[in-house]
């Protein structure tokens, strides 16, 4: 790691990148209005999901025409157990049923949250408000995760402790204090629903970018850029240092110490699509040196982020092919879309990130996730060819490469595909079929990802 002037910086810039986060899906839950039936695109794909607003109006379409596989919704404490002496078991048990109803077979991932304004300790209220506050009595908590685990049992597939708990803006504690939570979470799924997935909660983008730059040994100035801000002057930052070394050893104690009581890992990726794979790197290696090799999981993919990138709809069309193909390509197993809609109320920097719009329409970014479903669902990375200025995605799918290809600022290539003819699929899902000379082609290359595929017809 290099030395504290740069972390300063980072710290900072941090700290400020975390008053900008979200909350994913709705404070009170409810089940979903529509009862069509699903028009699936194509078979449930368990690679894919979605997060947030998967209860609106019109779901049950939605989820099918895209053909994700999974869904990942929040409860809390206090939604469960309003009161010392008030439980909603029934209720919040069957709005979990019923979101997971929406398609025959769809997979639920529930994130729980201890946040509880009677049963976490005694702090500011403001950080209340935000934060979820480690509960005074671990006993109590036990029986509320004991309690909705046993009634999601064959529900519920993955339960997820927490969400971007290394940040102060979400968890009022310290690492002990969480470790000490997923330590009794662990305790009550494994005796409600042996057969459940425990996630830990999910690590923040910011986090992720800091920690992988600095130890790429970017300058101040590069990390500056990727986490959106540029030179921060005039702050205390023996403060910002202190922060930033707070999360980043939450990251190592949670690998180092809690080891043993999850199955998964998730990671946020915003900010630069292009920094994935050193993050995704980043995060396995801090694994690696604490012992600690668990899938990885990507609960929270959205973009452009107007923290980097202006927004459009076109270029969030082009993002999302960009960021799942990388997050597959760097390993990670499951890839969930924020949000199915837009989310009017997670503030401009999120809100835009949703699928459709509020008013119901179906924004180029949904048909290029349906062709991500569909063209991804049983892909294995194989390698990266060079494209100059651009990117090359190379995966194989039941034999037969396929392969994802951009540049930004355009680039002519030549692809050696060692067939006779190819399929090319854009990104508005028109197809082209084209003969090769002797198995290459040229392409000429632009922001917007093309696929590229054995003709199945030749």
């Amino acid at each position: 790691m290099r030395a504290w002037r740069s972390l300063i910086v980072v710290g900072a810039l941090a700290a400020v990148a975390t008053a900008s986060c979200k909350r994913t899906g709705p404070r009170v839950w409810t089940g979903p209005e529509d009862t069509g039936v699903a028009q699936a695109a194509g078979q449930m794909n368990y690679r894919f999901g979605v997060v947030g607003r998967t209860n609106v109006p019109g779901s049950t379409r939605l989820l099918g025409d895209l053909g994700v596989g999974w869904i990942r919704v929040p409860v809390t404490w206090s939604q469960v157990q309003p009161r010392p002496s008030s439980h909603n078991w029934d209720k919040v048990a069957e709005a979990v049923a019923s979101q997971a109803r929406t398609r025959p077979g769809m997979r639920a991932m529930v994130t729980l949250e201890a946040k509880s304004p009677w049963a976490g300790r005694q702090m500011a209220v403001e950080v209340r408000e935000k934060a979820t506050v480690p509960p005074r009595d671990l006993d109590a908590y036990y029986q509320f995760v004991h309690g909705i685990a046993s009634r999601g049992r064959g529900v519920v597939d993955c339960w997820q402790i927490e969400n971007e708990m290394e940040s102060r803006h979400w968890w009022a504690g310290t690492s002990g204090d969480y470790l000490a939570l997923l330590r009794t979470a662990h305790r009550a799924v494994r005796s409600a629903d042996p057969g459940a997935k425990i996630a830990v909660g999910g690590f923040t983008s910011q986090t992720m970018t800091a920690g992988a730059l600095l130890d790429a040994g970017e300058s101040k100035g590069e990390i500056a850029r990727q986490l959106g801000f540029g030179e921060i002057r005039g702050r205390d930052t023996s403060e910002v240092e202190a922060g930033l070394r707070r999360s980043l050893a939450f990251v190592d104690d949670v690998f180092a110490n809690g080891r043993d009581y999850f199955d998964i890992v998730d990671i946020h990726l915003y900010h630069s699509y292009e920094t994935i794979p050193l993050r995704v790197e980043w995060l396995r290696g801090k694994m690696r040196e604490n012992g600690c090799e668990k899938p990885i999981w990507a609960t929270e993919v959205g973009g452009p982020d107007p923290l980097v990138v202006s927004h459009n709809e076109q270029v969030q069309a082009q993002e999302v092919v960009k960021r799942v193909a990388l997050a597959l390509a760097s390993g990670v197993e499951r890839v969930f879309w924020l949000g199915l809609t837009e989310m009017d109320d997670q503030g401009e920097r999120f809100n835009r990130m949703g699928l459709v719009t509020i008013g119901g329409r179906r924004k180029p970014a949904f048909r290029a996730y349906q062709l991500v479903v569909r063209k991804l669902d049983d892909v294995e990375y194989g390698e990266s060819p060079n494209v100059p200025a651009g990117h090359g995605l190379q995966f194989q799918r039941q034999g037969q490469p396929l392969w994802v290809l951009w540049a930004d600022h355009g680039a002519r290539l030549r692809l050696e595909t060692g067939r006779p003819s190819v399929l090319i699929t854009y990104l508005n899902g028109r197809e082209e079929r084209r003969s090769t000379v002797g198995g290459s082609l040229m392409l000429d290359l632009t922001a917007d990802p093309i696929f590229v595929e054995a003709d199945s017809e030749q």
